[in-house]
């Protein structure tokens, strides 16, 4: 019950703060991911294995092009 509260009291925090519940409850680490990015990110986690491998050879691509 009282998880539940939290969760509920993060959402509303994270709504009011334009940021993810994560940003509220993690360290800092991602704190400047978009959530554009973040909602890309998550789609990635749902594709299949050869699909991820597929996006992540065209990001790689990228970065190595822009020596990021």
């Amino acid at each position: 019950m009282v998880a539940v509260f939290l969760k509920s009291g993060y959402y509303k925090i994270a709504e009011v703060l334009n940021v993810t519940i994560d940003f509220l409850v993690k360290d800092a680490e991602y704190q400047n991911i978009d959530k554009e990015t973040l909602k890309r990110m998550k789609n990635i986690e749902k594709i299949s294995p050869e699909d991820k491998n597929q996006v992540y050879t065209m990001l790689d691509a990228f970065f190595a092009k822009s020596k990021l």
